[in-house]
């Protein structure tokens, strides 16, 4: 692929390139004379408060690589003159109000190689054409409506590194040919309605980075062929239908920071193994997960945001994630965890959100929650906590929602919390506590202020 020209016009004199990014020029492209620029090879009129529709003069510009109208408020269909430009390699349409179907003929842009669509209002069944595109190796047609399955000639972009089709309405059994893309990278699905099982073939995806299938209607069981995409670093596979336990294989994948199973139907105990990743987010809420949570599931100290609610988990808290300082949000809420809430956690200092609600923990609640800097919720509500309120926690100045209620606490409201400036949410209700006035009068004041 060729580079932006360096100068607006070649030695003949013929304008070559034109680059009005984000110049606000405000208009339609009726006024355009394309066959005044026979030469032309580079066009960006990105964020150039254009609007009205894309005429079919567009077609005249045969020696354009580079076209770039996006982020505009172009609205109507894709001109079939565009197919006319053959020598096309980049095209960017993109965050547009363009509507209707895709003109087949974009399958006569055998140089292209970048074909960005994205955010449009584009409609009807993806052209088959597409297909014929051999060179393209970034494909982005997400955030539209396309309905009907992913076209089978889609099995012919062999050089396809990057797949963006999230956010249509596609169904049908995703393309098991998808699992010949050795160069492919990128594979996002997400947002659709596509049906069936995850296809083996997606085990000879090794090159593959990120793959995101989540909030479909995909079933069955997680193939044991998915520990075999060693390069993959974001498996999101949320909101769908899949059931049976989590391979063990998905230990295998060294490489991987991110694993999102949220709201499924997966079951059994999670592999020990999983804990030698080194995961920054790891969500597993909303399944029927048994047994108890890895010993090490921290062990590398990059775990952000864990998030097990709403399962059958038992035991517990793990010691590697009382000493996981990088935790930024924790939902925990939900299980059979047991286990002293005073030893359970430690002092974090990137941690915003935690929720222990609804579990068998006991104990006393720890001072060290005043000593985590940026906490805004923190929910132990539903336990078996005994004890009084410690004062500290009046030292967590970002603190919003603290709900303590349905446990054992006992004593008086200590009057530090009314230094919380910033809490909207209190919630005590069944405990055995003492409430003064002066207290409820300065959290009033607090929350009305």
């Amino acid at each position: 692929m060729e580079s932006q020209p360096s100068k607006p016009c070649n030695d003949a004199g013929r304008v070559i390139n034109i680059s009005l990014r984000n110049t606000g020029l405000s208009g339609t492209l009726h006024g355009f004379s394309f066959s005044s620029f026979p030469r032309l090879a580079y066009l960006d009129l990105t964020g150039s408060g254009l609007f009205g529709t894309i005429p079919p003069e567009v077609g005249l510009l045969s020696h354009l690589k580079f076209l770039f109208i996006d982020t505009n408020k172009l609205d109507g269909s894709i001109p079939p003159e565009v197919g006319q430009l053959s020598s096309m390699e980049v095209f960017f349409l993109c965050s547009n109000y363009l509507n209707g179907s895709v003109p087949p003929s974009l399958g006569n842009l055998s140089h292209i190689s970048l074909l960005f669509i994205y955010d449009n209002l584009f409609s009807g069944f993806i052209p088959s054409d597409i297909g014929n595109s051999k060179s393209i190796f970034n494909l982005d047609l997400s955030s539209n409506q396309f309905s009907g399955p992913i076209p089978l000639f889609f099995g012919n972009l062999s050089n396809l590194k990057s797949l963006y089709l999230y956010g249509n309405s596609l169904s049908s059994p995703i393309l098991s040919s998808l699992g010949k893309f050795k160069s492919l990278i990128d594979l996002q699905l997400n947002e659709n309605q596509f049906t069936g099982y995850i296809p083996r073939s997606f085990g000879n995806l090794t090159s593959l980075s990120t793959l995101r299938l989540s909030k479909n209607e995909l079933f069955g069981s997680i193939p044991d062929e998915i520990g075999k995409m060693r390069s993959l670093s974001v498996l999101d596979l949320n909101e769908n239908q899949f059931k049976g336990v989590l391979p063990p294989s998905i230990s295998n994948l060294t490489n991987l920071k991110e694993l999102a199973l949220l709201y499924n139907h997966l079951s059994g105990s999670i592999p020990p193994s999983l804990g030698n990743l080194i995961l920054r987010e790891l969500l597993l809420s909303g399944n029927h997960f048994a047994g108890y949570l890895p010993y090490n599931i921290c062990q590398g100290g990059a775990l952000e945001i864990f998030t097990v609610s709403e399962n059958h988990f038992q035991g517990t808290i793990p010691t590697s994630v009382r000493n996981c300082t990088s935790l930024i949000r924790v939902h925990l809420n939900g299980n059979n965890l047991t286990g002293n809430i005073s030893e359970a956690l430690a002092i974090y200092p990137n941690l915003t959100f935690i929720d222990l609600s609804r579990n068998n923990f006991y104990g006393e609640i720890s001072s060290n929650w005043g000593k985590c800097p940026k906490l805004d919720t923190l929910n132990v509500s539903m336990n078996n906590i005994t004890g009084g309120i410690p004062r500290e926690i009046g030292n967590s100045s970002q603190l919003q929602a603290l709900d303590l209620s349905l446990n054992h606490i006992v004593g008086e409201i200590p009057k530090e919390l009314g230094k919380l400036n910033s809490l909207t949410k209190l919630i005590l209700r069944g405990n055995q506590r003492a409430v003064t006035l002066s207290f409820i009068n300065k959290v009033c004041s607090s929350l009305e202020a």
